[in-house]
């Protein structure tokens, strides 16, 4: 994660040369207007108007109740620190080397904290609460660090970085860091990061809702893009926990565990490969007490590979979805399996417990090549064995260790659910 930022707003921590104290909206004008590059204004006052930071200045304040701004456009290398921000703050188009500490932002109409394209810095000890669209949104930017964040409630993702699409040859690649940062409370998707590089420790992902278009209600999204999280917790969303869709990730545990429950569906992996040969790794996760799915795998599109290493599944509880039956859209029947395998993704399962499941333990639909080695059956799933059905000849999975037999038929057991689809 690199050198952590100064935690305080003292000017010694700032590296301020020269400190301009401003008592009013006036005389910020004024001082912005004269400072030059390594300069640190002061606010003294409760209440300023709207802010744009030049090149190589800081703005900061030391009051125990934070002073008030309007918005704020921040250009390359200035600082922010000790404020709060009413109208959303903007790091400019090409702002690199952004400092950004110990600020809240509060009630913006649209996004909270905007990194505009080319835009690069610092996030830290900083809050973001109530924005119109977005909390915190890099879109094309350069490589941004958060560190000690909460992005709460939200009306359209709490954090969002993407190049646009999954098409982003012509983009120019960049970062994410992520250390100690929670979404809490957001619409349509707690995290959202598309066709970017994450690299992440201590990340947690609650309470997400749908929003206004009755949409998703997910915990962290991850498309077409590489992420290392280490520490995890997604808890109590109204879509899926994690969504994995033609990415390349490793999930573990870190600083804290890597948990997943109360979600609709724990975690959906999805299209892993579908543009290039990559791995969906999850290890030593906890995932319990989450309906329709602990883990769902499914749209076998490319050479992409699924592992479980380490992993419990508990108490799944069925819930009722739309499913197919033989393969056509039927009503919605309970679901409630420990781990759902469709589409003959190749998966790899080692070391993998599954208990207390409502519908199957480990339901594999269709031909599918890969893995069970060391699966447990536990509690009320105790004596079940994995079930693959629809099967007409093709790969079957290999078991090894304490995995039961596999228990292959032609017959349709189950009805399952059509893996989600995205655009």
């Amino acid at each position: 994660m690199g050198e952590s930022v100064a935690r305080s707003c003292e000017p010694e921590a700032c590296a301020c040369s020269t400190i301009l104290p401003v008592a009013d909206a006036a005389a910020l004008g004024s001082a912005l207007s004269s400072a030059s590059p390594g300069d640190c204004i002061e606010l003294t006052g409760a209440s300023y108007s709207d802010v744009i930071i030049p090149n190589g200045v800081q703005v900061i304040s030391r009051r125990k109740s934070p002073p008030r701004l309007g918005s704020v456009t921040m250009a390359a290398e200035s600082g922010l620190c000790g404020v709060a921000v009413g109208d959303g703050l903007v790091v400019g188009p090409g702002a690199s080397d952004v400092t950004i500490r110990k600020v809240r932002v509060s009630d913006a109409p649209t996004r909270g904290i905007f990194f505009d394209e080319g835009a690069s810095g610092r996030v830290a000890d900083t809050t973001v609460e109530a924005a119109g669209e977005v909390g915190l949104l890099m879109g094309l930017s350069s490589d941004v660090t958060l560190e000690r964040v909460a992005v709460l409630r939200s009306t359209y993702f709490g954090v969002a970085a993407t190049c646009g699409s999954c098409e982003c040859d012509e983009a120019p690649p960049f970062t994410v860091k992520m250390r100690k940062v929670a979404a809490v409370e957001n619409k349509v998707s707690g995290m959202w990061f598309e066709g970017i590089d994450v690299q992440a420790e201590a990340i947690a992902i609650r309470d997400s809702a749908v929003g206004q278009s009755f949409d998703f209600g997910s915990g962290l999204t991850v498309r077409c893009s590489r992420m290392i999280v280490r520490g995890l917790e997604a808890v109590d969303n109204a879509d899926y926990g994690i969504g994995i869709f033609d990415a390349d990730v490793t999930l573990e545990p870190g600083d804290i565990p890597f948990r997943v429950s109360g979600n609709l569906f724990g975690v959906w992996a999805i299209e892993v490969g579908a543009t290039s040969s990559t791995l969906a790794t999850l290890r030593g996760a906890t995932i319990e007490d989450n309906a329709g799915a602990g883990v769902a795998i499914g749209g076998a599109f490319g050479p992409g590979i699924v592992e479980l290493t380490e992993v419990t599944v508990r108490r799944t509880e069925s819930i009722a979805i739309p499913v197919l039956v033989n393969g056509v859209s039927a009503s919605a029947e309970n679901v409630g399996d420990g781990i759902l395998w469709l589409d003959g993704v190749e998966t790899r399962l080692t070391d993998v417990e599954v208990a207390d499941s409502e519908r199957a333990s480990l339901l594999i639909n269709g031909a599918s090549a890969g893995t069970l080695d060391g699966v447990r059956f536990t509690g009320s799933d105790a004596g079940d064995a994995p079930l693959m059905q629809n099967y007409f000849g093709g790969p079957e999975p290999t078991a090894a260790g304490e995995t039961p037999d596999l228990v292959v038929t032609s017959e349709e057991i189950y009805p399952v659910p059509p893996t989600p689809q995205f655009e």
